[in-house]
């Protein structure tokens, strides 16, 4: 599927540009653009609900609590020595 969207010709030079120099097409481009976008805006998203958990005493404590118990547990199924 594909869809037309419209935007400035200053940015459609950027985009075919950068599609030149990394030897890919424009929809590339633009789809790599739009989840490095998504990522980072999740990202920050994620920040913004730590931050809010940190100022709840109580609720930071306990994800404190939670994430010293899962500090032992191993990720590759190795039991350590």
């Amino acid at each position: 599927m594909s869809a037309m969207v419209r935007i400035r010709d200053e940015d459609h030079e950027m985009v075919k540009e950068l599609a030149e120099r990394a030897g890919v097409s424009i929809s590339e481009v633009v789809s790599r653009a739009l989840e490095e976008y998504r990522r980072k805006h999740f990202l920050y998203g994620l920040a913004e609900d730590f931050a809010a958990l940190r100022v709840r005493d109580a609720d930071w404590q306990s994800e404190l609590e939670e994430r010293r118990a899962w500090d032992g547990v191993l990720g590759d199924d190795i039991e350590s020595e």
